[in-house]
Order: structure tokens, then sequence, then C-alpha cells
């Protein structure tokens, strides 16, 4: 009996924990998964005052292997919150998972620093279930490994089959996390987090399992191929052009030549006109002669 209430206490104590710290620090992603599959992250990171400082941050940072990363403290008119920019880029699905486990996705916090100070609040009902609570992560936790042993992927984030991609990066216990990705996501029945417009971006929020897949876009293949079809088109376009050039010139070329041929045989027909005007002309004249001399030969007969 007493054994179950103090697991019970245990329990109520480990909600409450997470309670505090949930109020303590709110977490908003962005990332932006390569062709492939590495990426990068740029979280905004809203910490209570005095919770944790920025120096405590770049350790948390740091303790997960990343030597390069961009950490910001934001200007805040708001004096009991501290305001942070955290940019970390990845290359394998274990760095990804580090990052994961820094914003606090599927756990109450990724943070070290913080568990420890949840370590020390939570003597009062023992540390061992608090220590089970904060141990899992999104893709570190117990059951995670256990799905992925079963699965055979040892990261358990990407999955590829004929150009379709599967993430699953567990359930997201910060505020937003959005995610965009080198393709179209499949909208699926029952599928949690909110598709964008294009199609290329994804967002969650807090409680919502991050699941989802994407076909890839063509790639360089693919680009190659959009390139062709375009430079087919404009040559097909090109050669319609000369063609439809040529004929309409061919056609003008035979109007021009029906045009001379008709002013030749009106020229033709004017000269044989004038032609035939001096002749009878000549005819007149000879004619006109004839008559005098037969007058002149009359006269002298006379």
């Amino acid at each position: 009996m007493k054994q179950r209430v103090k697991s019970i206490f245990q329990m109520i104590v480990s909600t409450l924990l997470l309670l505090i710290v949930q109020s303590c620090i709110t977490v908003e992603t962005d990332m932006n998964i390569n062709k492939n599959l590495a990426g990068s992250s740029v979280s905004k990171i809203s910490i209570m005052k005095g919770f944790l400082t920025e120096d405590q941050l770049r350790i948390e940072i740091e303790k997960l292997g990343f030597k390069k990363y961009d950490l910001k403290k934001e200007k805040n008119e708001n004096s009991e919150i501290d305001r942070y920019t955290v940019g970390i880029n990845w290359k394998t699905e274990e760095e990804l998972k580090n990052i994961l486990k820094f914003i606090g996705s599927g756990s109450a916090i990724g943070l070290s620093e913080m568990q420890e100070n949840l370590e020390k609040l939570s003597e009062l009902g023992g540390t061992q279930a608090n220590k089970e609570d904060t141990s899992k992560g999104a893709i570190s936790g117990k059951e995670n490994s256990k799905d992925e042993a079963k699965s055979g992927n040892p990261t358990g984030i990407f999955t590829k089959s004929k150009g379709i991609v599967t993430v699953n990066m567990g359930k997201s216990n910060i505020n937003r996390l959005t995610i965009k990705v080198a393709g179209k996501i499949i909208t699926e029945e029952n599928q949690q987090g909110k598709v964008s417009e294009k199609k290329d971006e994804i967002t969650f929020y807090q409680g919502e399992d991050i699941k989802f897949r994407y076909k890839e876009s063509g790639g360089l293949i693919g680009g190659l191929l959009k390139i062709i079809i375009i430079a087919g088109f404009l040559f097909l376009s090109l050669v319609g052009f000369f063609v439809v050039k040529n004929l309409l010139g061919k056609k003008d070329r035979k109007k021009e030549n029906l045009d001379e041929t008709e002013i030749e045989e009106d020229i033709e027909g004017e000269n044989i006109e004038d032609t035939e005007d001096i002749k009878k002309s000549e005819d007149i004249q000879a004619k006109n002669i004839q008559n005098n001399e037969e007058d002149l030969k009359t006269e002298d007969a006379e």
C-alpha cells in the first residue's frame, strides 16, 4: 500500500514538474530538409529569466557535439523573459536526433541542465520517477529504441522507398515545429500536422505525432528533363516561325511575279496597239500619196 501511494505521489510530482518546465520555456522551430536529407534548423527559444543563462545554453549545445552553430540573444521588452535564436545544421540523422533532443521534441525538455534542476526539485517525491520521465526523448526514448530495433533502422527518422520519404520524429512537446521538404507532402487520412497550400511545408504543434510522407522532387534528372522539354519547345517554336515565314515569303514572291507578269502583258498589249496605230497611219499616208499621184495624172491628161 505504501509503495503504491509512493508511486502515485511520484507520478503527481513528475507531472507538476513537467508543467513547471513547460511554463518556463517555449520553443518554436523551423526545419528545412534538403534532397540529401541533411538540413538546417532555426529555433526561437523563450526562457524565464534566471532559469537558464546564455552560457549554460551554449554548454548544452556543445554537449551534443555541435561546434558550429548560431546563438543570438534577441532584444526583448519583457524583463522576465530571455529570448534566443539558435541555428544548427545537420548532415546525419544522429545530428538531427541531437537537435531534437536539444529543442525538447518528444520530451519535457531536452536540456540536461534543466533536467538537473528538475532532479533537485523532485527529491521530495524521489528522483527515480523523474529520471524516467525526463529521459524519454522523441528519438532516444526506450519505446522508440525498441521500435527502431524491430524495424532494422537504427535512427528511425527517415525511410526512403521508390522516391517516397517517410519522416518519423516522434511526438512533439514543443510549441511549434514547421518542416519544409524538397518535394510534395502526401496528405493522408488521420495525419496530424497542417500542410501548406504548396504542400512543401507541414506544421506540428505540441502533442502531435511528427510523422508524414513526401514525394521527392525530380532532382538532377528531373531538372535536366525539364530543361530538355523547354529547349525542345523553344526549338520547335523557332522552326515553326521560320517555316511560316518562308511560306509567307513564297506567297509574297508569287504575288510579285504575278504582278510583274500582268504589267508585262499590259506593256505588250500597249505596244501592239501602238504598232497597229502606226500601221494604220502608214496605210493612210500611202493611200493619200496614191490619191495624189492619181490626181496629178488626171490633170496632165487634161
